[in-house]
C-alpha cells in the first residue's frame, strides 16, 4: 500500500484548478505520484480527460508532500474536493490500495472508492508542430472582448456558439458571430509560422469557458502549441488540451469595414453614461434606444410610457438627418470592458450596413460590428 503526505492547501489549490476546468459533475482526476529523471526528484502529476478537453497539473515542490513508492489512482473530482475543504488540519494523509483510498487529517478519517476503469493516454500521444506566445492578461483581454458576441442560447446552432481563432504572421485574431452582431479582437504582432500560412481554429462556447477558468489567476506567457487535432495551452507546470474537431466558421471580417462613410469618436465612459442615462425611461416593453444624427449633435433618445430619454453631444455631419437603432445592451458591455478609453463609432450611408465601433490599445484593437435594427 502506497502513502501520500501533502499539505492540505497546495493539494486543495491545485485540485481546484482542475475542478475549475472540468466543471462536469462526473468529471475524474487522475494523481500520479512518481520521480522525474529530468529533474532529478519526485513529482506529482494532476490530469483530469472530460468531453475531449484534457487538463494537466504538475506539483514538484517536495518540501510539502512525501510518498514512499510511486503510485497512481483516479476518483471523482468533485467529491474529492468537497471532502478535503471540509478538513481543518494543514496535514493530508492519504493510504492508497487498488481499490480505495484512506484519507486521514487529525482526529478525520475517511475512505473513497477508486474509479477503475483505465485512463485515456492521449495527452502523451500528441506531437505539435506549431508553438506561439502570448501574455496572459492580453488573451483573457482578447478572449473576453470575443465572447460579447456568442449567442447564450443553448439550442443555437453551433456557428453562432462558437469562436474562431486565427494566428497569421502578422497577428493573432479571435472573432466571433451570434446572427445580430460580430466581435473581432486582434494582437498586432510577429508570430514564426513554419509555412507563414495563416492558421484558423474554431472553438466551441464550453472551450472558451474551459480557457478563462484556466486563464484564471494566472500573470505570465501562456504558450499556445497546434497539432492536427488538438490545441494546448501551457503555463509553466499548468496545461490544457482541447480538441479542435470543428471547422465551418462564418467569415466576419466581411462585416468590419476601412473606410467608413464617417467616424464619431467617442469617449467609453462617458457614452455609457449617456446611454444609461437614456434606459432609465425604459418601461416593461424594453424599448429600444435610437440614434440620431441631425444639425452636428449626435442624439440618444428612447420613448416609452413611462417617459422620455434625452441626451446628446455635439459633432461634425453637415449631411441629412440620419436615424438608426442598435443593440444597446451589446454597446453597453462593450464600452464599460474599458470605461477609460476611447472608440471610434464607424457608420456608412447605407443602413443595411452594420455599424461598428473599433478601440485601440496598445498593440490592440477590438472591434464590435452591430447590425441596425428597424426604426419606427
Amino acid at each position: 500500500m502506497s502513502k501520500l503526505t501533502i499539505n492540505r492547501e497546495k493539494l486543495l489549490k491545485k485540485l481546484k484548478f482542475i475542478g475549475g476546468i472540468q466543471k462536469e459533475q462526473d468529471a475524474k482526476i487522475l494523481i500520479r505520484g512518481f520521480r522525474d529523471e529530468l529533474f532529478d526528484g519526485k513529482q506529482l502529476e494532476f490530469i483530469s480527460y472530460q468531453n475531449n478537453f484534457i487538463a494537466k497539473n504538475y506539483f514538484m515542490n517536495e518540501e510539502f508532500f512525501s510518498y514512499d513508492e510511486e503510485f497512481e489512482f483516479m476518483l471523482p473530482v468533485k467529491k474529492f474536493i468537497q471532502l478535503i475543504s471540509l478538513m481543518n488540519q494543514e496535514e493530508i494523509k492519504i493510504s492508497i490500495s487498488p481499490t480505495k483510498i484512506l484519507i486521514e487529517s487529525g482526529k478525520s478519517k475517511h475512505s473513497m472508492n477508486l474509479s477503475l476503469e483505465k485512463f485515456p493516454e492521449i495527452h502523451n500521444e500528441i506531437s505539435f508542430n506549431e508553438i506561439i506566445s502570448i501574455n496572459s492578461e492580453k488573451l483573457k483581454q482578447q478572449l473576453e472582448m470575443t465572447s460579447l458576441s456568442m449567442s447564450k442560447i443553448e439550442s443555437a446552432q453551433f456557428q453562432l456558439r462558437a469562436f474562431e481563432m486565427r494566428i497569421t504572421p502578422d497577428y493573432l485574431q479571435f472573432s466571433s458571430c451570434d446572427g445580430r452582431q460580430a466581435s473581432r479582437a486582434r494582437l498586432h504582432d510577429g508570430f514564426e509560422l513554419s509555412n507563414d500560412e495563416e492558421i484558423k481554429i474554431t472553438f466551441s462556447f464550453e472551450s472558451l469557458d474551459k480557457i478563462k477558468s484556466f486563464l484564471m489567476d494566472k500573470n505570465s506567457e501562456i504558450e499556445i502549441s497546434l497539432s492536427p487535432s488538438y490545441i494546448k495551452f501551457n503555463s509553466g507546470k499548468s496545461e490544457l488540451f482541447i480538441n479542435q474537431g470543428f471547422s465551418n466558421f462564418p467569415d466576419v471580417d466581411k462585416l468590419f469595414f476601412d473606410t467608413p462613410a464617417m467616424k464619431v469618436e467617442i469617449d467609453n465612459g462617458e457614452f455609457s453614461r449617456l446611454l444609461r442615462l437614456v434606459k432609465i425611461s425604459e418601461d416593461a416593453l424594453n424599448q429600444q434606444i435610437v440614434f440620431r444624427m441631425k444639425d452636428n449633435r449626435f442624439f440618444i433618445e428612447l420613448r416609452s410610457s413611462f417617459g422620455e430619454g434625452q441626451e446628446f453631444f455635439t459633432i461634425d455631419y453637415p449631411k441629412e438627418e440620419r436615424k438608426f437603432s442598435l443593440n444597446d445592451k451589446s454597446l453597453i458591455e462593450y464600452l464599460m470592458k474599458f470605461p477609460e478609453r476611447k472608440s471610434s463609432l464607424k457608420i456608412f450611408d447605407d443602413i443595411r450596413f452594420p455599424v461598428n465601433l473599433l478601440m485601440e490599445m496598445d498593440n490592440q484593437d477590438f472591434e464590435l460590428s452591430l447590425f441596425p435594427l428597424r426604426t419606427d
